[in-house]
């Protein structure tokens, strides 16, 4: 072989080897394309039931019970959070980037520690109407008692956003998100701690209210299904009957929404 051929040689594997580099780095590109569209359908598509359920709240009366208070207030801040997401869609004036920057930044971290906490509160809830249907009641009658622990909630996520700002002194990155800093391990911590409070913590929580609703539903159903035994068909027991396994089916199914509105707050944790 001699030299012009090795030169030849040479170029052309290395040609060869540029262009699968390219090729990878362009499959690589569109995949990243691709799931940032299927991100901005899906939250779009998200936005558009948040505002039919509101829409259904404000036209049926059946939606504005009380009891359906807490999973109104849960559904909120998913609401708001995925409307500040849609804002990034538009550009914004260039004297209200700082501004928007600024606010934004605590709301993003605000939104971390509230939605998933206004869940376990939904979640709470509904624990007090299967273990103490008279703390339920009472609740219910009180717009005080009601209002409280929404308040509380409220309380406990923002001093959270607050201490994790101040505790690791970040600030907002160029895309007004909440954890920059600087200082690299700053921002690794913020994300321990965040991760930690904001989805870890209440994950766990919710998880444990489910398994607390789960069985004392099913040591309740025991019991009905031992009463349903020992009584006759037109005996008077089988209003209240029928009127304990309706709540049990009710109290079931949010159980259930709320394990899967958990799992889909957990996969969508940004």
């Amino acid at each position: 072989m001699n030299s012009s051929t090795a030169v030849i040689l040479f170029n052309h594997s290395t040609h060869g080897a540029g262009l699968k580099a390219t090729s990878q780095t362009t499959t690589t590109t569109d995949l990243i394309l691709i799931l940032n569209v299927f991100d901005c359908i899906t939250r779009v598509l998200s936005f558009l039931v948040f505002l039919l359920y509101f829409f259904l709240f404000l036209v049926s009366k059946e939606m504005r019970r009380t009891g359906l208070l807490y999973m109104h207030h849960a559904n909120l801040a998913s609401l708001f959070y995925l409307l500040m997401w849609l804002i990034y869609l538009f550009d914004l004036p260039s004297q209200l980037d700082l501004v928007y920057c600024l606010a934004c930044e605590f709301v993003w971290s605000l939104l971390k520690y509230l939605r998933p906490y206004s869940v376990a509160l939904m979640g709470a809830y509904r624990l007090t109407a299967v273990f103490s249907n008279r703390l339920f009641k009472r609740i219910n009658a009180s717009r005080t008692l009601l209002l409280a622990p929404i308040a509380f909630v409220w309380l406990v996520c923002i001093s959270l956003a607050l201490l994790a700002k101040h505790a690791f002194s970040t600030t907002h990155s160029i895309m007004c998100f909440d954890g920059y800093s600087s200082n690299r391990m700053s921002t690794v911590n913020y994300l321990i701690f965040t991760s930690v409070l904001a989805l870890i913590l209440p994950f766990c929580l919710i998880l444990l209210i489910y398994m607390l609703i789960h069985y004392k539903l099913k040591r309740s159903m025991r019991k009905l299904n031992g009463l349903n035994k020992r009584i006759t068909h037109g005996d008077k027991q089988n209003n209240k009957l029928m009127a304990m396994r309706k709540n049990d089916k009710i109290n079931s199914q949010l159980g259930w929404m709320l394990f899967f509105y958990t799992i889909s707050f957990a996969t969508s944790m940004a």
